[in-house]
């Protein structure tokens, strides 16, 4: 395992809190137009979600089976004057994204508050259901590189008898993290792209708490802490010694 340490010029190119919630059935539309009106100065460009159903109609009389498709309204994204942020006002809950580059946690911690504090005084979900951290980190190992070993910690093996260049690859577990019942998504990921000097692999964690939360419990901010430890903890174990030390 690599030393925990804070980087100066960590690799991070997108940082989100993520907060799902159970809304009254009575919130409508205009409830989070009202809010993403009061964020306008903030964050002026926005754009709605939506979801998009399918039902298929099997004709009993032998016709060609006819289908029909629904669109349902989700919420909103919302992107600051700077692009450095985005804002997702959902009808299942908020989320709050610092794009690269990444500043600190304290900041996005600081950001994520005053947003949930508004989008629960103008929604007023009932309970939360789900707390998550995810970071997404681009590493760029620079080439020729001929033992991925040398930056990763787990990369991906290539049986032996078959050739050993890689194109692409994508590794993906799930970890349950007992002490503090959080589970964790791992996906490291090559997608083929690379120019002359360096391979970009992605390094995506996703660190999450399911279980009713209540919106006013003042313990949810120490939760994320903990999903915070939890995701530095799996950073530095996934990284060997001469990757960080690329980015301090």
């Amino acid at each position: 395992m690599s030393k925990i340490r804070t980087l100066s010029n960590a690799p991070i190119i997108e940082a989100l809190v993520d907060i799902q919630v159970q809304l009254p059935a009575d919130i409508s539309k205009q409830h989070i137009d009202d809010l993403k009106n009061e964020l306008s100065d903030s964050y002026p460009e926005s754009e709605d979600l939506f979801s998009l159903s399918a039902q298929i109609k099997i004709e009993p009389s032998g016709e060609a089976p006819s289908s029909e498709h629904q669109q349902k309204y989700t919420g909103c994204r919302l992107r600051s004057s700077d692009k450095s942020h985005i804002v997702q006002l959902r009808t299942n809950g908020l989320s709050v994204s610092r794009l690269n580059p990444y500043v600190t946690w304290d900041d996005l911690e600081s950001n994520a508050t005053e947003l949930w504090n508004l989008y629960v005084k103008h929604l007023r979900p009932e309970f939360i259901t789900r707390v998550a951290l995810r970071y997404i980190n681009r590493i760029e190992v620079p080439l020729p590189v001929s033992d991925l070993h040398e930056y990763l910690v787990t990369p991906p093996i290539v049986p032996s008898g078959l050739p050993n260049r890689i194109s692409e690859f994508v590794n993906r577990i799930v970890i349950h993290d007992q002490n503090i019942d959080a589970r964790a998504i791992i996906i490291q990921a090559f997608e083929g792209v690379a120019n002359d000097k360096t391979l970009p692999i992605i390094l995506d964690i996703d660190v999450f708490k399911e279980g009713r939360l209540e919106t006013d419990d003042k313990d949810i901010w120490n939760k994320f802490t903990q999903l915070r430890d939890l995701k530095n903890q799996i950073f530095f174990e996934s990284l060997t010694e001469k990757t960080i030390g690329m980015y301090e």
